[in-house]
Order: C-alpha cells, then sequence, then structure tokens
C-alpha cells in the first residue's frame, strides 16, 4: 500500500512558521511557496458545501484546471450529496492535469465566510485525509 504523504504549502511565511512549530515533522511536509510548485497526486478544495470555487485557493484553481472544474463539482454535489456537501465529507473529481490529476472537495465553510472556527478545519482535514487514503492517493 503506498504511503500518504501530506505536504502543506502557503505563500505566506508567517503561516509556515506556525505549522512548522506544531505539525509532527514524519507526516507531514511543510512548504514555503506556490502549490503548483511540486506535483501531486491530488489537490485539497477547502471550497464551499455547493462548489462555488470563485474566489481564495479555489480560484487559483478554476484559473489553473478550467472553469468547467466548477461545473463538475457543482453538478456532483447536486447528484451525489443531494445539492449540499456538508462540512466533514470529501469526494473526488478528475481535474485532466498530468501535474495534479485531482481534487479533493473537503468544504471548510457552508457558504463562502471567513472561518474562524478550527473545529470546521479539523473536519475538513479529517475528510481530505479519508478520502485520500480510499481513493489510493
Amino acid at each position: 500500500m503506498k504511503k500518504l504523504t501530506i505536504r502543506l504549502i502557503d505563500r505566506l511565511e508567517p503561516l509556515v512558521a506556525e505549522w512548522q512549530k506544531v505539525m509532527p515533522s514524519s507526516t507531514v511536509e511543510i512548504v514555503h511557496g506556490d502549490i503548483f510548485s511540486r506535483p501531486a497526486d491530488a489537490l485539497v478544495s477547502p471550497a464551499n458545501s455547493f462548489g462555488f470555487m470563485d474566489g481564495g485557493i479555489d480560484l487559483a484553481y478554476s484559473r489553473r484546471f478550467g472553469w468547467d472544474l466548477e461545473a463538475r463539482v457543482r453538478a456532483a454535489i447536486l447528484e451525489d450529496f443531494g445539492g449540499e456537501l456538508l462540512v466533514g465529507q470529501a469526494f473526488t473529481v478528475p481535474t485532466g492535469d498530468e501535474e495534479f490529476p485531482h481534487l479533493i472537495v473537503a468544504p471548510t465553510m457552508r457558504v463562502p465566510a471567513e472561518v474562524s472556527d478550527p473545529t470546521v478545519a479539523r473536519l475538513a482535514m479529517r475528510a481530505a485525509v479519508r478520502e485520500a487514503l480510499a481513493r489510493g492517493f
């Protein structure tokens, strides 16, 4: 079985420094830089429950993978989750990109908003990791 590698990447040095203080280096790779700088089996979208991908990191994903990605995410949410993917749930869509072939959608919010409750980040991370493991990423 393939070992899951979790890589946290951000351009904000203070955030990366905080991650380095609290994350176990044996299981999490922490990188200061661009999320697209290193290929991966999957990227994670901390989107909203309805799959709108027009802000934050999701906007960068839409620009990289094409605007039809949002349409495919929203269609999957409608068909497989009754129109709303709850915080704590996750699923995968193909991106069509060789460097990043999959996107795991794991919302951190119901609608676009500031995330201030660490519980939702934990639930989203848990869902994303479970999805990655289930898919063999």
